[in-house]
């Protein structure tokens, strides 16, 4: 449970250097074991929208998840609008 943010801070930097199969490996993990964790479902939403047009679909459902974990714990002021603006047309 305490290294939770740890896995998850790792699929996000493998993420962010374009290690895409291993950082959706890592916050796959994260999610199935803490699924309240809403900014695994941010991380893994990139994950997907990097992919590109095959992964759109799991991308959105990813960031929909992302604003209800969110707004469940009020904080709905933190949600980037690049996440938003991407859901308004998918």
């Amino acid at each position: 449970g305490k290294n939770v943010q740890v896995v998850n801070d790792i699929g996000y930097f493998l993420e962010q250097i374009g290690q895409l199969d291993v950082a959706q490996v890592f916050l796959d993990k994260v999610i199935v074991y803490f699924p309240e964790r809403e900014v695994a479902y941010l991380n893994r939403g990139d994950v997907f929208f990097k992919r590109g047009q095959g992964y759109v679909k799991k991308a959105a459902n990813d960031y929909r998840s992302y604003i209800r974990l969110m707004n469940k714990r009020g904080l709905q002021a933190k949600i980037p609008q690049r996440i938003l603006e991407f859901l308004k047309t998918h």
